[in-house]
């Protein structure tokens, strides 16, 4: 409901003061612009009916200074007393918000509303009037800003895929009772029996915790390539069962369940579900996992709260923006750049501060260090068990970030790798003109050194880096299991961690020689050459990436095998000497430089729609020349396990971001059809030297960027020289990333922080003293200089 607190008029409210929101307005009305108060605390959000700027009861007097808009709505939610009920909540069955089975959304219905006018001018509060009673009914009615670029409802989806739809079962197959549906036909297993769909075999599953298992079905799938099968114990009477793919290594629907089942004479209306589907055991998994992380010897882990402990509410499928903003907000650097400053630039900014990249940083990095939003519990709370912080939702910050981009504006699950790229882009991008930037911190060269083994005459080249994408020889594992024991045998050694790989033998693999094909310009022959990679220079924190998640014929797999992690790594032993002075150098055929390879952007994005990254697309094209896009398929198959797989073409000799503008018509033209100025094409391609891909993601950055092109003598900024971190490469682990689920597909990402040589959880908005040591299993690893 309304309620309006009559006070006393004034001359300020007008149609040019008190505007009514338009369908498209970004009404910003339950979370202060500036805070992360909100309008369920007693003071309530004021927001500003001329800009529908949302700010709390500190912050309104600032948005007024600022704009000289004089007349605001004051919004206060308050939720209903619910009458107590004895039924139990229910049960969360799916890894999904908003749906049957996934987690409760807010119901609006469940609030009610206080709302009331002020003049800041006069300083006071209004009385009731028609121009005053519609704009509240048009902000209550307005979507929030905050939900117009959020789903409500996101969901791990199982799907059909083309081996169910196009399931082929044999004539004459063989007519299964259904008390006959006990016996594994290999061993004397008597539970987890999975049913091929093409043939009718019951053999039992993969063991995984808590179910036996001798992998029989998927010894089955090995010898005759039947790719889907059932799990017996999870059909109910409904038609829904457990069905999984071993082709495609993932849990699908069957369009033609019911059909497919009575072509073995089996009636599903008699059967009952006694056995955990995949996905319910895999939610399992995750639980105990988190479990395993917050409880110690059978007592609770201890929360913590107060500042530098505040954690990020899950906004729907968002661990792993969470994970990585924490991890980022503890560098000494970024944490200097965003936290030291913020009161200032939020008192002296004069833009917009939903768009401003800098407000929303301020606004993250004091809502995490103020501990205002990380308060323990009080007297009257601290026997309850379910008591959690209020945490702070980084909501404004990904809409700004990510608006517009494929993937992270989306609810879906993505990458925490891939995000930590995005993020350490976005900020060199957005401090590209003030000097501040803090990525630096992250980077260095990586430095290739190329032998022909005809002559013997080398080249050196340096690119630039900003983390290291690591492998894990397999190979390595210690104790090693023999290569020839069955597969059961080598997936119960990782399963059971009886073997681990260390991760100097990650590093040494990435460095290691690799022979390739090579035409030698000195030779003027087609022969090969040895390459390998080192560091050119350490920086002062490094991040290493575990590649987990690979492809094993044609499916991708995530490899739970531990790693032994240590926590001091002196790194001197992959120091890049560079030339010796009794090696000869390679010539460049008279070029200062190699030419930079082109590529066809089509093909590019035809691969890169495969699930491949643009680098490693890029390089296929360029290894296989113009023998098409099957011949580069191929040859991405068969390099996934290149150690330098990740590693960026190197780029010609003096070029960077800004120094060239050659680009394409066909690139301009490309984004005006795409609604973009001419100016703002070429602006973006010269920006980004010519890659169309990235100048449509700077001009997302950069949308109030008309494209005025500037001279070359004035267009680029004076950017301070880096300052170079000289110190020894020894290194102390700082913090660490672990992707909890064993799918490719979804899980859950918690971070572990190290402060005060303490190990701390951060798990979303849940933060907790730990000592379990979760290294061994992490995703991303943060070493920092000491």
């Amino acid at each position: 409901f309304v309620c309006f607190l009559v006070k006393m008029s004034c001359s300020h409210q007008t149609a040019h003061t008190i505007k009514l929101p338009r369908a498209d307005s970004a009404v910003h009305k339950d979370e202060c612009v500036y805070c992360f108060d909100s309008w369920d605390e007693e003071a309530g959000i004021d927001v500003c009916l001329t800009c529908f700027i949302g700010t709390c009861r500190n912050h309104s007097r600032l948005h007024h200074n600022k704009s000289k808009h004089p007349i605001s709505l004051n919004i206060k939610r308050t939720k209903k007393v619910q009458p107590k009920s004895d039924e139990p909540p229910q049960k969360i069955t799916k890894v999904a918000i908003g749906v049957a089975g996934g987690a409760n959304v807010d119901n609006e219905d469940q609030y009610t509303y206080t709302t009331k006018g002020f003049c800041h001018v006069c300083n006071t509060e209004l009385p009731s009037s028609e121009l005053l009673e519609k704009a509240a009914t048009a902000i209550l009615s307005a979507t929030a800003a905050s939900r117009q670029q959020d789903t409500a409802a996101w969901e791990n989806q199982i799907i059909q895929c083309e081996h169910t739809i196009m399931l082929q079962q044999v004539e004459n197959a063989p007519k299964l009772k259904s008390k006959g549906l006990s016996n594994c036909s290999a061993c004397d297993i008597k539970t987890n029996f999975w049913l091929c769909m093409t043939c009718g075999n019951l053999a039992c599953g993969r063991s995984q915790p808590g179910v036996e298992g001798n992998g029989h079905a998927v010894a089955h799938w090995n010898e005759t390539k039947h790719p889907v099968v059932c799990k017996i114990g999870t059909i109910t009477p409904e038609g829904t069962a457990d069905i999984w793919c071993y082709a495609c290594d993932e849990s699908r629907l069957d369009p033609m369940f019911k059909d497919h089942m009575e072509h073995f004479g089996i009636e599903i209306a008699g059967l009952e579900k006694t056995e955990k589907s995949t996905v319910e055991l895999d939610l399992d998994l995750n639980a105990n996992l988190l479990l395993n992380t917050t409880i110690e010897e059978g007592k609770a882990a201890k929360n913590l709260y107060g500042s530098g402990y505040t954690g990020l509410k899950n906004l729907g499928n968002t661990c792993y923006m969470a994970s990585v903003v924490q991890v980022m907000a503890n560098v000494p650097e970024i944490k200097s750049r965003y936290l030291d400053t913020a009161e200032d630039h939020l008192n002296t900014c004069s833009n917009d501060p939903t768009t401003c990249f800098q407000c929303q940083m301020s606004k993250l990095f004091l809502g995490m260090f103020s501990g205002k939003y990380s308060q323990g519990p009080n007297q009257a709370q601290e026997d309850d068990a379910e008591f959690e912080q209020a945490g702070i939702p980084p909501r404004m910050l990904k809409s700004l970030i990510c608006k517009g981009h494929p993937e992270f504006s989306t609810m879906r699950q993505q990458d925490a790798y891939e995000f930590f790229q995005f993020l350490l882009k976005t900020m060199k991008q957005r401090e590209r003109v003030t000097g501040l930037d803090p990525t630096p911190a992250f980077e260095f060269t990586l430095q290739q050194r190329l032998e022909c083994n005809r002559c013997h005459k080398v080249k050196y080249s340096e690119v630039e880096q900003s983390e290291l994408s690591l492998p894990i020889p397999m190979d390595k594992a210690e104790p090693q299991v023999n290569p020839i024991a069955e597969e059961k045998e080598r997936d119960r050694y990782v399963r059971e961690n009886k073997s681990k790989v260390h991760l100097t033998s990650c590093l040494e693999a990435f460095t290691a020689d690799e022979e390739l094909e090579f035409f030698c310009p000195s030779c003027n022959v087609k022969t090969t050459a040895t390459k390998n990679y080192r560091m050119g220079s350490f920086p002062s924190v490094l991040m290493m990436q575990m590649r987990r998640f690979v492809f094993e014929d044609w499916v991708p797999r995530k490899l739970g095998i531990q790693l032994d992690v240590p926590q001091h790594l002196d790194l001197e032993f992959l120091r890049g000497v560079g030339k010796a002075d009794f090696e000869v150098e390679l010539p460049e055929g008279g070029n200062s430089a190699p030419a930079e390879p082109q590529f066809n952007e089509a093909e590019v994005e035809m691969l890169t729609s495969m699930g491949f990254p643009r680098v490693r697309c890029e390089k296929a094209l360029v290894a296989v020349g113009k023998a098409g896009l099957e011949a580069a398929s191929d040859w991405l198959m068969q390099h996934m396990d290149d150690p330098d797989i990740d590693v960026p073409i190197p780029k010609k000799s003096g070029s960077g971001s800004g120094n060239s503008a050659q680009f394409s018509e066909e690139s301009v033209s490309m984004l005006m059809e795409m609604g973009f100025s001419a100016n703002q094409a070429k602006k973006a391609l010269k920006e980004c030297d010519g890659s169309a891909e990235r100048a449509l993601d700077w001009l997302f950055n950069h949308p109030d960027d008309m494209g005025e092109v500037e001279s070359a003598a004035t267009s680029e900024p004076a950017v301070p020289e880096k300052k170079k971190d000289n110190r020894p490469p020894n290194y102390q682990l700082m913090a660490f990333i672990v992707h909890l689920g064993n799918s490719v597909h979804s899980g859950h990402y918690v971070c572990f922080i190290r402060k005060e040589d303490k190990w701390i959880q951060f798990n979303d908005r849940k933060v907790t003293e730990t000592s379990v040591d979760n290294s061994p299993v992490a995703y991303m690893y943060f070493y920092q200089k000491v």
